[in-house]
């Protein structure tokens, strides 16, 4: 199973850490609910594509890009936590 969530959950604005954990909270659900109605499943999260702040200027200090990396962050320690499929 793959599970590609990340791109616009960021709602393209600043760091928001209540939507963050919202998004953290509905991705360790899927994983978990993935594990109990499929034991054996192999779950490989993927992390958010790149946005480009570079040919686009920033909508924010920092850019949407820094906004993903912190959710890509997340992925790579619940990929750990959870021994999924390495981030991609």
């Amino acid at each position: 199973m793959t599970i590609m969530l990340g791109m616009n959950d960021g709602n393209y604005k600043a760091f928001d850490q209540q939507l963050f954990d919202t998004y953290a909270a509905g991705f360790k659900h899927i994983v978990e609910t993935a594990r109990k109605q499929l034991p054996g499943i192999r779950i490989t999260a993927i992390q958010p594509s790149p946005y480009d702040d570079v040919t686009r200027a920033p909508m924010f200090e920092g850019g949407y890009n820094k906004v993903l990396l912190r959710f890509s962050d997340f992925l790579k320690q619940l990929a750990a936590d959870e021994k999924l499929g390495w981030p991609i």
